[in-house]
């Protein structure tokens, strides 16, 4: 892969880290939402309610799994990066 797709490619894995970052911020609660927590929450929120309208939330006995982060990690690994490999196949 040339430049600009090894660039594409970081910056999807770099999405990818930051989402289950955020998830684990999410999933443990440490304390009232900061700054970060909450700025991470509406990044990627605006990637997430999409598929959330599509995609209900999975019951537990006494709470719910949002499968959508997930969901979005295995497309980006499974689609998008191949696809960038195929597109910049150098």
């Amino acid at each position: 892969m040339g430049l600009i797709g090894e660039l594409a490619s970081l910056v999807l894995r770099l999405f990818c880290l930051g989402l289950f970052l955020s998830v684990l911020l999410d999933l443990f609660r440490p304390g009232p939402p900061g700054p970060l927590r909450s700025g991470m929450t509406r990044f990627y929120d605006r990637f997430l309610n999409p598929l959330r309208r599509w995609i209900p939330p999975i019951p537990l006995s006494s709470s719910t799994i949002d499968p959508s982060p997930l969901i979005l990690i295995l497309f980006i690994w499974l689609c998008l990066e191949p696809f960038l490999e195929w597109v910049f196949r150098g």
